[in-house]
Parts: structure tokens; C-alpha cells; sequence
């Protein structure tokens, strides 16, 4: 239990938090020193746990209200007002009069699952060159459900269920090429999609204020991402003749001090 104006108590039967992954590949040699490797991986996240109120389960909030969208410019009454809708708030005084009972403990509905789609073509050096190109594409399905003020069924406003979906994707592309007099080039290229997010706006309940989404999270993205990275190196040879004089150099510290009697 940590202290404090308002104490926090540890759910004695909270379970850890973990993931369970699988996968499963095939992979194939197309051409001479050509491969092709594609594939899925599941990665499911289980038993999240958070600080809420016991005070306030989801079932108390049952009182609808009538809020306004204020539209993108954030100003209730003008034309892009998005309308009225109805959202929830506790049913009772006297569940907003108690002291908060602020409990650790496994969150209902709150697991996440991302499922990936990978794809990978491989050129092994040959001559003077190599090739890596790859492409990921992940569907997220994430806990739309947070602690405090945000666990609340209002959380779950434009979420598909209790989750926010949404795609993200990545593509890859670097090599290696073999120039004369020991010099080679390594270019990398990473051209990876933005992140979605919902317009999002504030209104005050009777338990406080409470954060709304507006709109599904797949409603905007920011833009997409294309990285280059270039670097070049430089092999040097050291004569035979001159890593002998280096051996010789250091051989006599290596041996070990005569002791003293």
C-alpha cells in the first residue's frame, strides 16, 4: 500500500502482465544466391494492470448527458460544430462524495493484440554487390481503456469494442556495393507510415474532466516517413613486414617482471 492523501492498495489475486508471441515462416531460394522470406507474427498482450477507483466501476456511469463536439476549431457554436451526443457520468452523489478507494489490479477488457505481415527478399553478396528490401505491415488492435478519469465507458467512444484499430506499415531497403581502391558504399532507405490519432476534445463531467475522441483513431494520420542513410567505408592493408615490427614492439611487455627474494 503506498500513502498519502488518498491510498493505494494492491489487489492480492493481480496477475502479471505478459505477451504471448507466435510466429511462423517460409523461406525460399528463388534464384542463384536469391531468397525470399515472408511470414506472420502475433504479438498478444495479457492481464494489463493500472491504478483505478474501485468507488467508480463502468456499470456506475449510467447517466447520459448531452455534450456538444466543439468541431476541429475548439469553439462550442460555430460551424463546425460536430452535433450533440449523448456520454455517461455516475448515477449516485454519493459515489462522487466518497473518498476515491484507488486500487492496483488487472484491468477488465483492456488485452491488445498486433498481428504482422512480414516479407523479405535477401540478394547474397555476389560481384561487387548485396541487397536487403523488407515490408511490414502490423494491425494493431489496442486497449482503448486507460486508468483514472479515463477508465470510464466515455474511453470507449469511437473504439471498435474495447480496442482502437488502426494499420501502421514499413518498408526497408538497404545494400552494400564494392567500389574500387577498397572503398565501399552502404545506403540505407526506411519509408514508414505516419501515426493515426482522433481529434480529441475536453469536457467536464460531474467526476471531472474527461477526454473524448471525436472520431475513430483511423480518422487522421501524420505524414508519412522516408529516411536515407548513406555511409561509405574504407578497407586498409598493413604490409606483413609491418605487423612484425608491431609484435616485436610489443612482445617485451608481455613478459612477465622477475620477482624478488
Amino acid at each position: 500500500m503506498s500513502g498519502g492523501s488518498t491510498s493505494t492498495r494492491l489487489d492480492p489475486g493481480i496477475e502479471n502482465t505478459h505477451v504471448r508471441q507466435a510466429s511462423a515462416y517460409i523461406e525460399r531460394e528463388v534464384a542463384p544466391d536469391f531468397g525470399v522470406r515472408t511470414g506472420v507474427v502475433l504479438n498478444a498482450r495479457r492481464q494489463p494492470y493500472g491504478t483505478i477507483n474501485v468507488n467508480r466501476p463502468l456499470d456506475a456511469y449510467s447517466v447520459p448527458v448531452a455534450v456538444v463536439d466543439p468541431g476541429p476549431d475548439g469553439r462550442v457554436g460555430s460551424a463546425d460544430d460536430g452535433g450533440t451526443r449523448d456520454r455517461v457520468q455516475p448515477d449516485h452523489r454519493d459515489r462522487l462524495s466518497a473518498a476515491p478507494v484507488n486500487l492496483t489490479t488487472n484491468l477488465p477488457d483492456s488485452n491488445s493484440e498486433h498481428y504482422t505481415w512480414e516479407i523479405t527478399a535477401t540478394k547474397r553478396q555476389s560481384g561487387r554487390w548485396s541487397l536487403l528490401a523488407s515490408f511490414t505491415e502490423t494491425w494493431n488492435h489496442e486497449a482503448a481503456l486507460g486508468t483514472g478519469n479515463d477508465f470510464t465507458p466515455n474511453a470507449l467512444i469511437n473504439a471498435a469494442g474495447s480496442q482502437d484499430r488502426f494499420r501502421t506499415w514499413q518498408a526497408k531497403l538497404n545494400g552494400t556495393m564494392s567500389l574500387p581502391r577498397g572503398f565501399r558504399v552502404v545506403p540505407v532507405i526506411r519509408h514508414q507510415s505516419g501515426q493515426p490519432f482522433a481529434r480529441t476534445f475536453v469536457q467536464t463531467l460531474n467526476y471531472g474532466n474527461a477526454t473524448i475522441k471525436a472520431e475513430p483513431i483511423t480518422a487522421n494520420r501524420t505524414p508519412d516517413i522516408t529516411l536515407v542513410d548513406v555511409r561509405t567505408e574504407k578497407a586498409f592493408r598493413v604490409k606483413r613486414r609491418a605487423r612484425h615490427r608491431i609484435l616485436r614492439r610489443v612482445q617485451p611487455a608481455q613478459h612477465a617482471m622477475p620477482s624478488r627474494r
